[in-house]
């Protein structure tokens, strides 16, 4: 079981992912 702080920063990375990611979902989607 996450903590309470845990799973904040578990949904900031998933509301904010690192530019990585988000690039690579973008080209995937083209």
């Amino acid at each position: 079981m996450l903590s309470g702080v845990e799973f904040k920063k578990q949904k900031k990375a998933a509301r904010s992912p690192p530019d990585g990611y988000i690039s690579t979902k973008t080209l995937q989607s083209h």
